[in-house]
């Protein structure tokens, strides 16, 4: 426990000095620059860089080798996956950078400095372990959170989207032009991954493997059931303007009863906060007068 105090203070003086140093080395270039002459400075380059340039972004790449070295590749495929669903457009060797940074280091932090405070061993151990927990914990649930939102938000659009394709089709549109123009005119994470198939066609990817892909790159069933039935669809010869029409009823009939097990739901969902939040409050309001007058009553006795 000493070493890591030691190793944390000296970390942190460290990062002061070379704060310190770089501050002291730019206000010095600033002053040279205004005298120097214009040649001068057109020679010499522009600013002097700063502690962000010099320090904290050669470490953050010299911590993404080592963990790409030392991470399996079936985990960085499956972390490469989850950012794919998220929508994030992040390698997935600086997420997991970022993930072991915010787990270790403010439970080192805040372990070493309870020991220079003079706090028990044990407060500083088990504070530390919350922490560790809490950053090993919280980018996952938070990865979590934007893909069950990214999700959502593609579920939400994709009726009206397929309208717009049926009747883009209908007009005498191609099923490409028909995207490109719901691309255009739709915003959103599903417009989104309709205009990154369309790149991935446009540079000479089969379009029947990059629609299979972009319902299994969202991680959206209906999407995928959409993309599957588009291909065989294209590959039977059957009218894609009857298939879209099919699939955002299909899709519209699935939401709403969504909507009706939701509703169905709310009683029962709603019996923990009546019984533990609302009941009680009302007891004490009913039962509360009644409780003060027995009590006067019987003290006087």
């Amino acid at each position: 426990m000493l070493a890591l105090a030691s190793l944390t203070t000296g970390l942190f003086v460290a990062v002061l000095a070379f704060i310190i140093v770089g501050s002291g080395r730019r206000d010095l270039a600033a002053r040279v620059q205004g005298i120097a002459p214009q040649s001068r400075q057109a020679r010499e380059g522009d600013k002097v860089p700063g502690l962000r340039e010099r320090v904290v972004a050669p470490l953050l790449r010299w911590a993404e080798r080592a963990i790409a070295r030392l991470m399996p590749a079936n985990v960085t495929t499956d972390v490469e996956k989850s950012l794919a669903l998220a929508g994030l457009n992040m390698s997935p060797t600086a997420f997991l950078t970022a993930w072991v940074l915010v787990a270790f280091l403010p439970a080192v932090a805040v372990a070493g400095l309870a020991i220079l405070l003079g706090l028990p061993i044990v407060l500083a151990v088990m504070g530390g372990m919350v922490l560790f927990l809490v950053g090993f914990s919280g980018p996952l649930f938070w990865l979590r959170g934007l893909t069950s939102q990214r999700q959502k938000r593609i579920l939400k659009a994709m009726p009206d989207t397929l309208d717009l394709i049926a009747i883009s089709v209908e007009a005498g549109l191609g099923l490409e032009a028909a995207l490109s123009r719901v691309a255009e005119k739709v915003k959103g994470p599903l417009s989104d991954e309709i205009s990154r198939t369309l790149r991935e066609i446009a540079v000479g990817r089969d379009r029947h493997q990059a629609l299979t892909e972009l319902g299994e790159r969202t991680g959206v069933e209906d999407l995928r059931t959409f993309t599957m039935a588009v291909v065989q669809a294209e590959q039977l010869g059957v009218g894609i303007a009857q298939t879209l029409k099919v699939q955002s009823d299909f899709l519209r009939m699935k939401r709403r009863q969504q909507a009706e097990l939701a509703a169905q739901q709310a009683p029962v969902k709603m019996v923990f906060p009546l019984v533990f939040l609302i009941f009680p409050a009302m007891m004490v309001v009913i039962l509360g007068p009644a409780a003060i007058n027995l009590f006067e009553t019987f003290s006087k006795r």
